[in-house]
């Protein structure tokens, strides 16, 4: 028999989604092996809708190694990143306003409408970062600084932030939007979590006034940001990560056909919506270097697109030294 860990991780890996309910993880218990479970998935329809049918050669439905460069600007100056900032502000409140929970985990039952019978789902599935840091640590032999502060940036309505709060002494949880961080006290107040420190990120430069700290995590935060501004996120970040400290970071470093001209995207702004951005992983690792960090795993993940063939997000595990 599978587990519910085993059926949750097909849905992420194979399918590059999370599981639509509890219901639907139930079904896929019965599989009597992951051999099993695994053929289940692969010969899905929805995974056939999206890779095809006679699924021969994985390799040919992942990212090539034989990519095409993209052009990315990753810095801008301080008026700039001013004004990136109120852009991705006004976008991620007007999301805590209006769908809180979906902005986090973009799935049809965690919409307003349905999120009271998909609550505890919800907030159980922010586990599965906890367990990555967990497995994470464990592989390079780390030990997890639980006796210090966590920092998670992105904290949105707590879904993470809960079960961090019970690795670590304390919890910075840092979000853009005030409506997410009003929602996340809450949910801390009803599970009674009370070593955690809730800070609006209403400017981007509240990033340099911020503590130093043992832990950082983010997911699922960074590429939704102009590539100028997760970078200049990153370096501060790192910089106050503290010696011997740990980062667990994601986001995505390469796109088929994506290219971001600072100018062209602040003199032509589109409509508000979800941006997806991409930091290059060269300029990740210029970052990691210039901060004294070591990394000690990295892996693809499918936390962007899912995993096709014109995605590539990385999950970052560092060492401060």
């Amino acid at each position: 028999m599978v587990t519910k860990e085993d059926v949750i991780a097909a849905y992420r890996l194979i399918l590059g989604r999370e599981p639509e309910s509890r219901a639907a993880i139930e079904a896929h218990l019965s599989a009597e092996s992951l051999p099993k479970l695994r053929e289940k998935f692969l010969n899905s329809q929805e995974f056939i809708r999206h890779f095809g049918a006679g699924f021969a050669n994985i390799d040919d439905h992942f990212p090539s190694q034989i990519m095409t460069p993209i052009r990315v600007d990753t810095v801008a100056n301080s008026d700039e990143q001013a004004r990136l900032h109120t852009r991705i502000r006004q976008e991620w409140e007007s999301f805590g306003q209006s769908e809180p929970h979906w902005s986090v985990l973009t799935h049809e039952e965690y919409k307003q409408n349905l999120i009271s019978e998909n609550r505890e789902q919800f907030f159980e599935s922010g586990e599965y970062v906890c367990k990555i840091l967990k497995s994470a640590s464990a592989c390079t032999d780390i030990v997890l600084p639980a006796e210090g502060t966590c920092l998670e940036l992105g904290c949105g309505v707590g879904r993470i932030t809960m079960h961090l709060a019970k690795m670590f002494k304390s919890i910075i949880a840092v979000d853009i939007s005030q409506y997410h961080l009003d929602i996340c006290g809450e949910e801390l107040k009803r599970a009674g979590v009370e070593n955690v420190r809730l800070l609006h990120l209403s400017a981007l430069d509240n990033l340099e006034q911020l503590p130093t700290f043992n832990c950082f995590v983010s997911f699922i935060v960074l590429q939704h940001n102009p590539p100028p501004v997760i970078a200049y996120t990153l370096n501060v970040m790192l910089s106050k990560l503290e010696r011997n400290g740990v980062a667990l970071f994601q986001v995505p470093t390469h796109r088929q056909g994506y290219q971001f001209d600072l100018k062209n995207y602040l003199d032509n702004p589109g409509p508000l919506t979800m941006e997806m951005h991409v930091l290059p992983q060269l300029k990740v690792f210029e970052i990691i270097s210039k901060n004294h960090c070591q990394p000690l795993y990295i892996r693809e993940d499918g936390w962007a697109d899912g995993r096709t063939q014109e995605c590539i997000s990385n999950t970052f595990f560092l060492k401060k030294l």
